[in-house]
C-alpha cells in the first residue's frame, strides 16, 4: 500500500484498511440468489426450469379435472 501524506487522518485511514479487509478481500454475493456462486445464467435456467415445470403441473392437474 502506497504511502499517504499526513492529509489522512487515522479515522480515514482506518476506514480504508476495514474496506479493504472487508469489502475486497470478502465481497459479499450481491447478484441473484447465491446457488454456490453459479452465476446469472445458472440462475435463470433453474428459476426458467422450475416456473415452468410448475406451470406444466398446474395444466395437467386442471386438463384431468374436466
Amino acid at each position: 500500500m502506497p504511502n499517504y501524506s499526513s492529509s489522512l487522518t487515522d479515522e480515514q485511514v482506518a476506514d480504508i484498511v476495514k474496506y479493504v479487509k472487508v469489502d475486497i478481500q470478502n465481497p459479499n454475493n450481491i447478484g441473484g440468489a447465491g446457488f454456490g456462486g453459479l452465476g446469472p445464467v445458472a440462475e435463470g435456467f433453474i428459476a426458467l426450469s422450475l416456473g415452468i415445470g410448475i406451470l406444466a403441473l398446474a395444466a395437467f392437474w386442471v386438463g384431468d379435472r374436466q
